[in-house]
This record gives structure tokens, sequence and C-alpha cells, in this order.
């Protein structure tokens, strides 16, 4: 990781920075967001169907590095990932406890339909699993994530009965990567000082044109990563109703982190107790 002061034109790299827009936001095109670069996805793990970004800079303490769009690869937050994620983890949940009432409803009166059912549902834990190790990159079944997203296509047929709709859900439907003001993210690709395109703040005219430094493609493609994050777990909940009140399942509010208690001052503590009890003990 260097800092944008300490980049030599021509070389290769990774900074980081904040987006800093300089021309008029774009709004994207399904949450009507302001931001400097969108991409429309039609699923999860799927290339960008539709994309459109301004010129911006990524800013550090030391300088600054102009990005155009069209040159680089756009990672943007894992939102949607994570979400898929959650949601499989929810799905999975549901299922193995319905395979479990299954088992034991066998054990009393064995049944063709509830066996059929049973495999069924095994079949789409398997499937679950295979989309939530998608949404993170990872490969459980196929072999490869195109052999993977093959599997899990070929599979759709056993969402049935609201079981895993909630997954399938967000892993199929089509969403958008953002890129917005200062926002965070870590650039990488090869460097160079270059004449200031036209039409950039600065550029002047032809025989007096600044320069800057501009990042391009080098031995691998240029990319901007986002560095946004989804909040962890332990921050979402959903807050207690009371009677009367209607469900609401997707309301989040942030919390605190539990609390963390440092080693040293719960040992001190355990330390005087006993040496306050061993005084009264020998007094």
């Amino acid at each position: 990781m260097k800092s944008i002061g300490d980049l030599a034109s021509g070389e290769e790299a990774i900074v980081r920075g904040s987006v800093q827009s300089f021309q008029g936001p774009q709004r994207s095109p399904i949450g009507g967001h302001e931001c400097v670069y969108w991409d429309t996805r039609p699923r999860v793990g799927a290339e960008p169907e539709q994309r459109s970004g301004t010129p911006f800079w990524v800013v550090d303490a030391t300088g600054k590095v102009l990005v155009l769009p069209r040159e680089v690869l756009v990672r943007g937050p894992q939102a949607r990932e994570q979400a898929v994620v959650e949601a499989a983890a929810g799905d999975i949940a549901a299922v193995s406890h319905r395979i479990r009432a299954i088992k034991q409803e066998l054990r009393e009166s064995p049944d063709g339909d509830l066996r059929r059912e049973r495999r069924r549902l095994a079949k789409l834990a398997t499937v679950l699993c295979a989309i939530r190790a998608h949404a993170r990159g990872n490969v459980h079944r196929g072999g490869t994530l195109e052999g993977q997203q093959r599997f899990i296509d070929a599979n759709l047929h056993l969402v049935q009965d609201g079981d895993g709709e909630k997954t399938i859900r967000l892993m199929m439907s089509r969403f958008e990567v953002l890129l917005c003001d200062g926002e965070k993210v870590r650039v990488s690709g090869r460097f160079a000082v270059e004449p200031m395109p036209a039409g950039i703040e600065g550029a002047q005219g032809y025989r007096d044109r600044a320069t800057c430094i501009v990042v391009r493609s080098g031995a691998t493609q240029a990319t901007v990563e986002s560095e946004r994050v989804p909040a962890p777990a332990w921050v979402r909940h959903t807050p207690k109703q009371s009677a009367g009140e209607g469900s609401n399942s997707d309301a989040e509010n942030d919390a605190l982190p539990p609390p963390h208690r440092d080693p040293i001052v719960r040992a001190t503590a355990v330390l005087t107790a006993l040496a306050v009890a061993l005084y009264y003990w020998l007094a």
C-alpha cells in the first residue's frame, strides 16, 4: 500500500483514499441514489449488464488520483452478497427444522409422500448451502463458480411452498452497485502522470495543459474497490413490538456492540476480591 504522493509514473501499486467528485452527480436507475458510478447486475455473482460513471478523484493526505470509470473494474460494497448469506443461513435452519420434524413423523407413521418431501428438502438444503457459498465467492458444489451456478440453476425447482424463497429472491433479483462521493476505496493498477484530459477541471488549454496522476490497467485490470461493508450482525436487530403492532421484520436499528471487558481489568478485580476476603478471614 502506498501514499498517492509517493507514486512514480508508470508504477503498479495499490493506494487508498476517498472518492471526491467534481462533476454533477449521476442518479442510479434502480434506487435513484446520487453517485459517481453505478452499474446494474441481474443477480448475485453476475457481471454488470449496464454501467455509467463520471470521472472522479481518489484523494488521500498526500495527493489525488484521477479515475476514469470506463478504464477500471469497480467492485462495490458486498451488501447484497451479505444479505444472501444471512437469508440462506435462516432458510437452511428452517429447512433443517422441517427435516427433523418429518423424521419424527416417519418414525411414528411411514408415509411415501413424507419420504419424498424429506428427500426434496435435503436436496434444497444442499442448494441453499451452495448459494451461501456462491455469495461468499466460495465453491460448495460443482467444482468451480461457473459449475456451481449451473448446479443452482438446475435445482431452483426445489423451492416450493416458501422453502428457500427469500434466499432465491435475493440471489436472483436485479440490483445495483454504487460508488458515492466521500466513499473510502482501494485503487490498484498502473499509475501514470499524464496531461489532464480535456473537460477535467484545471485542464486549461492544449499547449499548457496541466498534468495529473491517472490510474490505468497494467499487468492486471485496474480496479476500484469499495471499503464500505455491511454492519456486523450484532448491530442489527428487530425492535420489540407492543401488543397490537404489526410485524416489521425488515426494521433494523443500530445498537452498541456487546460490552468488552479487558482481561487485565477482570484479573485485577478477581485478585482484589480475593485479597479482601482473605483479610476478613484472617482478622
